[in-house]
Protein backbone atom coordinates (compact mmCIF):
# COMPACT_ATOMS: atom_id res chain seq x y z
CA UNK A 1 0.00 0.00 0.00
CA UNK A 2 1.29 3.48 -1.00
CA UNK A 3 0.13 7.07 0.01
CA UNK A 4 -0.51 8.38 -3.28
CA UNK A 5 1.43 12.00 -3.21
CA UNK A 6 1.38 15.12 -4.51
CA UNK A 7 -2.46 15.74 -4.34
CA UNK A 8 -3.27 19.25 -4.15
CA UNK A 9 -5.98 21.83 -3.51
CA UNK A 10 -6.83 22.05 -7.50
CA UNK A 11 -10.21 21.60 -8.37
CA UNK A 12 -9.47 19.16 -11.44
CA UNK A 13 -6.10 17.17 -11.19
CA UNK A 14 -4.36 13.90 -12.96
CA UNK A 15 -1.81 11.50 -11.75
CA UNK A 16 -0.04 9.26 -13.12
CA UNK A 17 0.76 5.71 -11.46
CA UNK A 18 3.26 3.15 -12.82
CA UNK A 19 1.84 -0.05 -11.16
CA UNK A 20 4.09 -3.36 -9.62
CA UNK A 21 3.54 -4.68 -13.11
CA UNK A 22 5.00 -1.85 -15.23
CA UNK A 23 1.31 -0.64 -16.46
CA UNK A 24 0.32 3.18 -15.77
CA UNK A 25 -2.97 4.05 -14.60
CA UNK A 26 -3.88 7.34 -14.45
CA UNK A 27 -6.10 8.94 -12.10
CA UNK A 28 -8.11 11.98 -12.86
CA UNK A 29 -9.73 13.75 -9.81
CA UNK A 30 -12.61 16.27 -10.14
CA UNK A 31 -14.02 18.26 -7.04
CA UNK A 32 -17.70 19.65 -7.54
CA UNK A 33 -18.21 22.40 -5.70
CA UNK A 34 -22.45 22.92 -6.03
CA UNK A 35 -22.15 18.82 -4.64
CA UNK A 36 -19.24 19.37 -2.31
CA UNK A 37 -18.22 16.14 -3.95
CA UNK A 38 -14.77 14.93 -5.69
CA UNK A 39 -15.29 12.44 -7.91
CA UNK A 40 -12.34 9.71 -9.87
CA UNK A 41 -11.71 9.20 -12.82
CA UNK A 42 -9.58 5.73 -13.65
CA UNK A 43 -8.32 5.11 -17.04
CA UNK A 44 -6.23 1.45 -17.62
CA UNK A 45 -6.23 -0.87 -20.31
CA UNK A 46 -7.52 -4.17 -18.26
CA UNK A 47 -10.93 -2.00 -17.81
CA UNK A 48 -13.09 -3.66 -20.17
CA UNK A 49 -13.81 0.07 -21.88
CA UNK A 50 -10.44 1.36 -20.80
CA UNK A 51 -12.03 3.41 -17.75
CA UNK A 52 -13.87 4.05 -15.17
CA UNK A 53 -15.56 7.48 -15.28
CA UNK A 54 -17.88 8.96 -12.17
CA UNK A 55 -16.50 7.09 -8.63
CA UNK A 56 -17.66 9.42 -5.99
CA UNK A 57 -15.13 9.31 -3.79
CA UNK A 58 -15.66 7.99 -0.03
CA UNK A 59 -13.81 7.01 2.92
CA UNK A 60 -13.16 2.86 1.59
CA UNK A 61 -10.73 0.62 1.99
CA UNK A 62 -11.00 -0.43 -2.18
CA UNK A 63 -12.68 1.85 -4.16
CA UNK A 64 -12.04 -0.73 -6.94
CA UNK A 65 -13.46 -3.18 -5.34
CA UNK A 66 -15.92 -4.54 -7.50
CA UNK A 67 -13.19 -4.80 -10.62
CA UNK A 68 -10.99 -6.73 -7.95
CA UNK A 69 -10.83 -9.82 -10.39
CA UNK A 70 -10.38 -7.60 -13.26
CA UNK A 71 -7.79 -5.29 -12.49
CA UNK A 72 -4.54 -6.21 -10.94
CA UNK A 73 -4.76 -2.35 -8.02
CA UNK A 74 -7.19 -1.02 -6.36
CA UNK A 75 -7.34 2.31 -4.78
CA UNK A 76 -7.92 2.83 -0.70
CA UNK A 77 -9.45 6.67 0.34
CA UNK A 78 -8.68 6.84 4.26
CA UNK A 79 -9.59 9.81 5.93
CA UNK A 80 -9.14 10.86 9.80
CA UNK A 81 -12.77 11.84 10.56
CA UNK A 82 -13.90 9.00 8.89
CA UNK A 83 -16.43 11.45 7.04
CA UNK A 84 -16.01 11.27 2.88
CA UNK A 85 -13.88 13.87 1.34
CA UNK A 86 -16.24 16.84 0.93
CA UNK A 87 -13.92 20.24 0.72
CA UNK A 88 -11.46 21.17 -2.04
CA UNK A 89 -8.95 21.33 0.58
CA UNK A 90 -9.40 17.71 1.61
CA UNK A 91 -6.31 16.35 0.11
CA UNK A 92 -4.11 19.31 0.27
CA UNK A 93 -4.62 19.27 4.21
CA UNK A 94 -4.20 15.51 4.20
CA UNK A 95 -7.95 14.91 6.07
CA UNK A 96 -8.45 12.87 3.00
CA UNK A 97 -5.40 10.32 1.81
CA UNK A 98 -5.40 8.18 -1.05
CA UNK A 99 -3.50 4.79 -1.19
CA UNK A 100 -2.62 2.38 -4.18
CA UNK A 101 -3.21 -1.35 -3.44
CA UNK A 102 -1.33 -3.62 -5.86
CA UNK A 103 -2.43 -6.95 -6.06
CA UNK A 104 -0.96 -8.37 -2.52
CA UNK A 105 -2.63 -5.48 -0.68
CA UNK A 106 -6.31 -5.80 -2.34
CA UNK A 107 -6.42 -9.24 -1.19
CA UNK A 108 -5.12 -8.39 2.25
CA UNK A 109 -8.19 -6.09 2.23
CA UNK A 110 -10.62 -8.57 0.61
CA UNK A 111 -9.90 -11.27 3.65
CA UNK A 112 -9.34 -9.16 6.41
CA UNK A 113 -12.04 -6.28 6.35
CA UNK A 114 -14.35 -7.96 4.09
CA UNK A 115 -14.31 -11.49 5.29
CA UNK A 116 -13.69 -13.23 2.09
CA UNK A 117 -12.21 -16.56 1.11
CA UNK A 118 -8.33 -16.48 0.56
Amino acid sequence: MNIIDGLGNEAYQIIQLVLSDGSVAVLELKYRPMTQRWNLDVVHDTFPAGAVRGIGLSAHPNLLRQWRNVIPFGLACVTNTGVDPFSIEDFATQRAVLYLLQGADVRTIETDVFGAAA
